[in-house]
């Protein structure tokens, strides 16, 4: 990354702030540090203005982005949003939601599409801890127990495949070389895996993966020497049955080519051993990873609409007692305009909610006083100690953003990977 990029990226914060301005900038360390940056505040009032956090605003918001915003910004605002989810603990947990929330539905898929895989994937499985804890506590402990020294074992499993591999005359005959690379699933990706095919963490073959990559010799069969690789898998060891995917015979509809099977590892310290190859060649990886065939926008959730609404709706949590005790007011109040709803905790109409008055009205709600001061401290914005009606119609917008989800696909989750249905309340 240039040198431009990473000031912009030390200023972000100064200028989000109001520290520093952007014209400073322009003068003193060119346009194109100060045009980044110009994007990146776009970039977030972008985000401000989405009123709902549903899949059509989400998708509008991020064509919006890639069309109109430096890839350069968002790579800045990518970074600055994985920056804030890894100290996301120290906020309120109303504040983790929004940011995990505004992750999950914006730049997760930005990040995907511009190809920030290792990053998209922690980004992920932060929003993962922060939305459903409990859920994402009781896999991590799963995979403890049922994947020991993970990558010691895939390594392993590696360099045996390599050895034989090296060895085959048949196969040499037909390549100019291979790669082979190992992964884990991230947490986040089994999760969604659970969801769409509705199995238990130990029905998951693939936690585990393999990928061989071959170079054909100019005048041969690439499909040939992927089906030899296949025969010399079978050979090291046992194929899980009913687990192989012929991409290669029959391919995707966006022309994805490829071979995947599981197989048994056999490896008694583990509780889950089985692990995953995918077997194509070079031009097949290139077409997955880059062309029409790329796995990014399916990954990052800007395709296969089904499933996306799916997974919307199982990963939003409620918000914490204080969004909550928002809620509590009738739907018709909720309905109203936010300076009408104002003005129902602004008793003495002085164009501020005290903090008298706001225990009052919360003390209606059965919050006590200790619970009202917490969350007035989330509403109050500039914490000079009282709300006015921007600081409360801010603060309504984005409990908005959290209501209105199915409590029966978050049931539904909670059974599916052993997460309790409380951590979507608390």
């Amino acid at each position: 990354m240039d040198a431009k990029v990473m000031a912009a990226g030390l200023l972000h914060s100064a200028v989000e702030e109001g520290l520093l301005s952007i014209s400073v900038v322009n003068q003193q360390l060119g346009n194109d540090i100060g045009r980044i940056l110009h994007d990146c505040m776009r970039f977030k009032r972008t985000l401000k203005q989405m009123d709902l956090l549903d899949e059509d605003s989400a998708r509008a918001v991020r064509r919006f982005c890639l069309s109109y915003h430096d890839i350069l910004s968002i790579i800045i605002e990518f970074s600055s949003r994985l920056q804030q989810m890894r100290h996301a603990h120290d906020l309120p947990r109303y504040e983790q939601q929004i940011l995990a929330l505004e992750a999950l539905q914006i730049h997760v898929p930005l990040a995907h599409v511009i190809g920030t895989k290792e990053v998209s994937m922690e980004l992920e499985d932060l929003v993962f801890k922060v939305l459903l804890p409990h859920s994402y506590a009781f896999l991590s402990n799963w995979l403890s127990s049922s994947w020991a020294d993970e990558n010691s074992i895939l390594e392993e499993c590696k360099l045996r495949l390599s050895s034989v591999l090296e060895k085959d005359e048949e196969l040499n005959l037909l390549i100019e070389g291979f790669t082979i690379v190992g992964r884990l699933k991230s947490r986040f990706s089994i999760m969604k895996k659970l969801l769409k095919d509705g199995r238990k963490p130990e029905e998951v073959y693939d936690i585990a993966g393999l990928r061989v990559v071959l170079t054909p010799k100019a005048d041969t069969d690439g499909h040939i020497a992927c089906f030899r690789v296949l025969e010399i898998v079978r050979l090291l060891w046992s194929e899980v049955p009913g687990r192989l995917k012929d991409y290669l015979t029959n391919p995707k509809s966006n022309g994805y080519q490829s071979l995947h099977v599981a197989v048994y590892l056999l490896n008694p310290s583990l509780k889950q051993p089985t692990m995953e190859l995918q077997i194509r060649t070079s031009t097949m990886d290139l077409r997955a990873r880059d062309g029409d065939a790329s796995h990014s926008l399916y990954k990052g959730g800007l395709t296969d609409p089904e499933q996306v609404q799916q997974l919307k709706k199982l990963m939003m949590a409620a918000a914490d007692r204080a969004a909550l005790s928002l809620n509590e007011l009738d739907n018709d109040v909720m309905s109203t305009s936010a300076d009408q709803m104002f003005l129902l905790f602004d008793k003495n109409n002085d164009g501020e909610i005290s903090m008298s008055e706001f225990q009052q009205v919360m003390g209606d709600l059965g919050v006590d006083e200790k619970e009202a001061y917490e969350l007035l401290q989330l509403v109050d914005s500039n914490r000079d100690g009282s709300v006015n009606a921007n600081e409360f119609a801010e603060f309504r917008k984005k409990v908005t953003l959290l209501q209105g989800y199915d409590a029966r696909f978050i049931s539904r989750l909670g059974y599916m990977i052993g997460g309790s249905n409380s951590e979507f309340r608390k």
